[in-house]
């Protein structure tokens, strides 16, 4: 019975200690003053930017239950989906159905079908109606923490606890949606608030209505069912303080009363639970793998959930500092172990310990906590603050001072603690408030890129219409290739950070999808962003980073596909004795310039140290590119050579038309990586390295349109030979080709060395090697004016079956190094 009565004029004091944080009355005005001020906060924080998006439905899981809400009118009561409950969609449907009556008896509405095809062209009264609702049950829920730490401890606690929620960024955030967390924490804790009077005063009354709001928060959203354990222990602990019989504890009709009417309050909100059981049991088995087993698409398993919700999700639901207090108040009671802290512990602990053990993890998968661990927290703060009252007052001051001391200091720890929650607050609301990124991608893209256009969108993009262009739509964009793009004639691509900073912040676990978005940085153009003002890593579902890509439209995107064929030799030659000093000297040759929107110039040598700081960028021809002829006067430029040197190949363009928006970085550049890395070695042993790239565009006589590269390069005593064939159609296409080669040979056209890439077929039908195939060898040496053929034996499109054959022998051009012995 230690805690239904005050025994001590310590703590009858703390009863008094008003919302002021100073002595007063426990119901006097200065409660009611602040209480209503809680309130206007809460409103005001909650309903601030409640239109945001609108008429656009950027939050998934809102747009998903706003149409099985509106499918209700319909007749069809069925959700047809349980991997939430549907007490939450029948709530906003009968909201609506109550809008819709007022509109057929004011003439706005004519019919259910019109109020249908209303929420169809501008769902937005239907939407703020239903994020409203949500706004309800969130103030509530603060009236039900206040009223809980006033009757449970004091109203100070009250008070403390009631600012935690006003302030905590996870409620706030989700309080703006028409989503079920919201209801759902509600229910639990009307549940609970029954479960304190069951402990308090044990009336059959208290446990009916425990079970039935514990059965429509799990019809809300699953979960519920773990208030059982505080409802147990109020139960257990009521028993033992009015000494009654032991049997009471386990056979009750009271607790058999509490489980029934959570099981009907469970079916009176999801009935189709039991009238569609095998698509309810059905769903209900693949939510609880995807949360204990398989994790959210694109979720790092790299830490526990228990340690991700420490390290970010606690400070997210109550805050950066008042988190802390949280830890101190569980070992408080645990440590004290008054029974009402006991009932208020176990069920965030236990649940606590359940969502940590999940795979799928999110800041919001501990809201049902929230409002429990705010009182914690409130606990322990408050036991901090009268501790500090206890010591001023053993000080020598006059007692007035002693007041104004404890209030003014009682202030600033409070305000100290909540500040880091109040600006997270603030920011998210004023956010809210403003245009979404994605509106503002929408309207750019509108007013700048062609009509026409094929645009390749992924999830959480900008509402772009099929009407103005041809839209390839993907929940990720991370599981396809560029040339897939490529082949589909993408010109656009645009990208989500909600759904790529999934995989390019661990792309050890994902490198398939963090390896295509890399090469959109790599390989395409990045001609805008739109960021948001404040970039927060668990602000989620809002104002997202969006970026669009130019996909260059030749047949390849990359260097140097803007011809046909193309050449380049670099070489090296030591020009000091310890070998930091070396004359660069290149050569290019290049055919086919194909016609399109993009002007090349500037070919270009850079080389980059081993720290990726630029050494040295080298223009072989300044200006405008044509067809360049390999020349026997190269000009030379003395430069410094270190190991692990990379060296790069590439040319500038400037595209013809349509840039004016466009926040392009000077100058455009297209290159290719053609030594990796020069060894140390390599430098102190040789007088001279070389480097040869040859690159052809196979013509398409056969349906062959693919590319293929060459790279000779002597570093060493030997020659190195490396070959690459690769294209769209042999990775997404329905070709073949057979036995793709490259030839050596001597002035003649005696044939020196053939190296065959892959023995059997190349390309993405009936293909023993999918995509692209590779190989390099070594060569003793190469003859004086030696030739470089590219070709296969055979080439197969199943689109011009009757093309199909071989073999095939091409020569590309060489500019050739001064040392080929």
């Amino acid at each position: 019975m230690e805690d239904r009565q005050i025994n001590d004029l310590t703590e009858t004091r703390v009863l008094f200690i008003s919302t002021n944080m100073s002595t007063g009355p426990d119901d006097g005005s200065h409660t009611k003053v602040i209480l209503a001020l809680i309130i206007v906060l809460a409103i005001a924080t909650r309903v601030a930017g409640i239109s945001f998006g609108l008429p656009h439905l950027y939050h998934v899981d809102e747009a998903r239950f706003a149409k099985i809400s509106i499918t209700y009118f319909t007749g069809d009561l069925n959700p047809h989906f349980f991997h939430v409950p549907s007490l939450h969609t029948y709530a906003v449907a009968g909201l609506w159905g109550v809008y819709y009556i007022g509109g057929k008896i004011t003439g706005k509405f004519t019919s259910v079908a019109h109020f249908m095809e209303a929420f169809e062209e501008d769902a937005t009264p239907h939407v703020i109606l239903a994020r409203l609702l949500s706004v309800l049950l969130s103030v509530g829920t603060i009236l039900i923490v206040f009223y809980l730490g006033k009757r449970m401890y004091n109203p100070r606690v009250g008070v403390l606890a009631s600012l935690f929620l006003v302030f905590s960024p996870v409620h706030n955030k989700i309080s703006h949606y028409m989503v079920p967390d919201v209801p759902m924490v509600f229910f639990l804790m009307l549940s609970f608030l029954c479960i304190w009077f069951i402990y308090v005063k044990g009336d059959t009354k208290f446990y009916i209505f425990a079970g039935l709001f514990a059965g429509l928060a799990t019809a809300t959203k699953y979960g519920g069912q773990l208030l059982f354990l505080p409802l147990f222990l109020a139960h257990l602990f009521y028993v033992l303080d009015n000494k009654r019989s032991i049997k009471e504890i386990f056979f009750s009709h009271k607790l058999l009363l509490s489980v029934g009417f959570f099981l009907g309050g469970f079916l009176a909100g999801c009935p189709y639970s039991g009238l569609d059981f095998a698509k309810f049991w059905n769903d209900f088995k693949w939510q609880s793998q995807h949360l204990l087993q398989a994790g959210h698409y694109g979720s790092s398993t790299a830490q526990p959930a228990w340690l991700f919700y420490l390290r970010y999700g606690m400070a997210e639901n109550i805050g950066k500092f008042s988190q802390y207090l949280v830890y101190g108040g569980v070992l408080l009671g645990l440590v004290r172990r008054k029974r009402k802290d006991l009932i208020l512990i176990v069920f965030p602990l236990v649940l606590f310990l359940f969502v940590g053990s999940w795979k799928s993890m999110a800041a919001r998968y501990l809201l049902p906590l929230t409002p429990f661990l705010v009182l914690i927290a409130a606990l322990f703060l408050d036991a901090l603050l009268t501790k500090i009252a206890s010591l001023l007052e053993r000080g020598n001051s006059q007692f007035p001072l002693r007041v104004l001391r404890s209030r003014y200091l009682n202030w600033a720890v409070v305000a100290l603690v909540l500040l880091p929650s109040v600006v997270k607050v603030a920011r998210f609301d004023y956010l809210l408030t403003q245009k979404d990124t994605r509106t503002l991608a929408k309207e750019w893209i509108n007013r700048n890129l062609p009509k026409g256009s094929t645009l390749a969108l992924e999830s959480y993009g900008p509402p772009l219409s099929q009407d103005d262009y041809s839209l390839l739509r993907r929940h990720t964009q991370g599981n396809i290739h560029l040339d897939w793009l490529a082949q589909r004639n993408v010109e656009f691509v645009i990208v989500s950070d909600i759904m790529y900073a999934r995989f390019t912040r661990f792309p050890e676990e994902f490198p398939k999808q963090a390896s295509f978005y890399r090469s959109l940085e790599e390989q395409t153009l990045l001609i805008k962003m739109f960021r948001p003002k404040w970039d927060e890593y668990l602000i989620d579902l809002h104002n997202p980073t969006i970026k669009i890509y130019r996909l260059s439209p030749y047949p390849n995107y990359v260097f140097p596909g803007n011809f046909s064929q193309y050449a380049q030799s670099i070489t090296l030659i030591k020009s000091d004795g310890d070998g930091e000093r070396w004359m660069i000297q290149s050569a290019i040759s290049s055919s086919g310039l194909l016609e399109g929107n993009e002007k090349i110039k500037n070919p270009y040598v850079r080389i980059v140290d081993s720290n990726g700081v630029e050494v040295i960028k080298w223009v072989v021809h300044e200006g405008g590119v044509g067809r360049l002829k390999t020349s026997s006067a190269r000009d030379g430029k003395d430069i410094p050579l270190s190991d692990g040197d990379q060296i790069f190949i590439g040319y500038e363009y400037d595209l013809l038309s349509g840039t004016s928006e466009f926040d392009l970085r000077y100058p455009l550049i297209k290159e290719h990586l053609l030594v990796e890395k020069i060894k140390g070695s390599s430098l102190a042993k040789r007088k001279e390295l070389s480097f040869i790239f040859l690159y052809f565009s196979f013509p398409n006589t056969r349906g062959d349109d693919y590319f293929q590269k060459v790279t000779l390069s002597k570093d060493s005593a030997v020659w190195t030979l490396s070959s690459t064939v690769f294209g769209g159609e042999l990775r997404i296409g329905d070709d073949y080709v057979l036995n793709p080669f490259v030839r050596i040979t001597d002035a003649e056209g005696e044939e020196v060395k053939t190296m065959t890439l892959f023995d059997g077929r190349v390309g993405s039908t009936n293909a023993k090697r999918r995509g692209f195939a590779e190989r390099s060898i070594r060569l003793s040496a190469l003859p004086e004016n030696y030739r470089v053929f590219v070709g296969y034996d055979s080439y197969y499109d199943n689109q011009y079956p009757g093309d199909a054959g071989g073999p095939e022998l091409i020569e590309i051009a060489a500019p050739h190094s001064a040392e080929n012995k």
